[in-house]
């Protein structure tokens, strides 16, 4: 009946064991603020709202870059390119920044493009396609 399952809360021993049992794709976590699913959507976000060339935009993180949800979305900026500020604190954004990511307040990040803050409708709107997408390609075509 279902094309997928999503085990937010379970414990990961429960998760394997219904990735054994159930014959479709098993996620732990997909729609969890620290699930990379998330740093990809978030960066998929800003580069919607920015320019065409990220091989040379500059983005301001603010926040502790050493929890698991900022690893893994400070990892996936370098990867496309993005040159990072990282400061613990908020500080104004300077002119040249293209980014900001606001992470002082998890988990309520706030992303910036251009100085505009981007809303949370379009952020979330992006995260579940993301979220199907992955889902996508990885449900078995009958």
């Amino acid at each position: 009946m279902y094309d997928a399952i999503d085990c937010d809360t379970l414990p990961r021993s429960t998760v394997q064991r219904i990735e054994m049992e159930a014959c479709v794709p098993v996620y732990a976590g997909l729609g969890r603020d620290d699930h990379p699913v998330r740093a990809l959507a978030d960066l998929l976000t800003l580069c919607e709202h920015g320019s065409k060339d990220m091989s040379r935009a500059n983005l301001v993180f603010m926040g502790d870059v050493h929890t698991s949800r900022s690893s893994t979305f400070l990892l996936a900026a370098r990867e496309l390119g993005f040159s990072l500020q990282l400061t613990e604190f908020a500080q104004p954004a300077s002119d040249e920044s293209a980014y900001v990511v606001d992470a002082t307040n998890p988990p309520g990040w706030s992303l910036y493009a251009q100085g505009r803050l981007i809303d949370e409708a379009h952020r979330s709107q992006n995260h579940r396609c993301v979220m199907q997408t992955v889902m996508l390609d990885t449900i078995p075509l009958a």
